[in-house]
């Protein structure tokens, strides 16, 4: 639904921490030994592999993807917990906070929190496997298979294959969220409940809108987009100057009172930018 940025730093870093504890544990020949068949000879280059090699070998070799090293590393050194350490201080902890981001990119709905509790890292949410390592243990630390997701999305995919990954450059492009309204008719005509956002998917966004049952969890959110409607069909570019030079706020102030943030820093660790932008523009 929504992107994740491409950080190549730490796509870097990942690769290289994989690789050392591979070499810690000593089964970097055994792994290597695997890759042949996928046509892989480094085991870095393998971790790096995009969202689309992924997807091929999965769609074509899934037998090639059994071997469970990888599988192993994911639960006994990155995910194990926040005292827990891949190679030197990279882990799972590591990872979400450098990835920096702070809503669930599957459904926008759900924020993504490292907290303290009583002293101890806990992290509200879960990295998911888009592919999942039951079904293919080679990719459990492939790093275009780690997907920070809200519990309510893990809990729903569980071990289904979804239709777009958010590393995926166009899939904010395969949504756009709108209420099935006529065009120009008064918001004050429409009972804010019954302004339920419709998804209007395209491509493998059909599975992920049914599997994670998107449109049913944004049902509580109609009267959000009712009122975000409303204020768009009130507040006109001519109207915005009138109310600026009427000493009620600067253009931004005016803007992110009736619509949210709009420094993007702000907007990045804010819910439902999605439904914002594709309802308001904003």
């Amino acid at each position: 639904m929504i992107r994740i940025n491409d950080d190549r730093a730490l796509l870097k870093k990942h690769a290289v921490a994989v690789l050392q504890r591979v070499k810690m544990l000593n089964i970097e020949e055994e792994i290597l030994g695997q890759l042949k068949a996928l046509g892989q000879s480094s085991i870095e280059e393998f971790i790096s592999s995009d969202i689309d090699c992924l997807r091929n070998w999965v769609e074509n070799c899934p037998e090639k993807l059994q071997f469970s090293h990888f599988k192993k590393i994911y639960s006994s050194y990155f995910s194990k917990g926040a005292e827990t350490f891949l190679a030197g201080n990279y882990n799972a902890y590591t990872f979400l906070a450098e990835l920096d981001i702070s809503v669930c990119p599957y459904c926008d709905d759900e924020y993504l929190d490292i907290v303290d509790v009583e002293g101890k890292r806990r992290r509200t949410c879960e990295i998911e496997h888009f592919f999942p390592k039951s079904k293919y243990p080679a990719l459990a630390m492939s790093f275009y298979n780690l997907i920070p997701a809200g519990k309510n999305c893990n809990s729903l995919k569980l071990e289904e294959k979804l239709g777009m990954s958010p590393y995926e450059e166009k899939i904010e492009d395969m949504t756009f969220l709108f209420p099935d309204i006529p065009l120009g008719l008064s918001l004050d005509c429409i009972n804010p409940r019954d302004c339920l956002v419709k998804f209007h998917p395209k491509k493998g966004m059909r599975k992920n809108v049914v599997t994670l049952a998107l449109e049913e969890r944004y049902v509580r959110h109609a009267a959000e987009a009712h009122r975000l409607l409303s204020n768009l069909q009130k507040l006109s570019d001519e109207k915005i100057e009138e109310l600026e030079k009427m000493g009620f706020g600067s253009r931004e102030e005016i803007i992110s009172s009736n619509f949210g943030p709009q420094q993007p820093e702000e907007k990045k660790k804010s819910l439902r930018q999605k439904m914002l932008k594709d309802l308001t523009g904003y």
